[in-house]
């Protein structure tokens, strides 16, 4: 189970506090060093409110979405693989 799973069990939320009672949660594993925030190339990111994450152990790299009515926000681990240009990542799918 990921970190992000059991922080919250839903990969929608239900409300503005659950949005912001899992950044409070994200806060304290980044602090812990467990996740670390990280910046995805500017074709990765779709132009809305989103952070990317990635759990240190596991190099499982996770997306979150903010609510941004009537959208609900998310969150879901993103794929990545290596794209045409060297060193350069591209997401190819979302899991679970």
């Amino acid at each position: 189970m990921s970190i992000f799973e059991e922080m919250h069990s839903s990969p929608e939320f239900g409300s503005w506090v659950d949005y912001e009672d899992l950044l409070r949660q994200l806060d304290a594993v980044i602090a812990r060093g467990l996740v670390k925030e990280i910046t995805p190339s500017s074709d990765l990111r779709h132009g809305w409110s989103e952070r990317w994450f990635i759990e240190n152990q596991s190099g499982v790299v996770f997306r979150l979405l903010s609510p941004d009515p009537p959208a609900r926000g998310e969150w879901f681990e993103v794929e990545l693989a290596i794209c045409s240009a060297p060193g350069s990542m591209c997401a190819i799918g979302a899991g679970s």
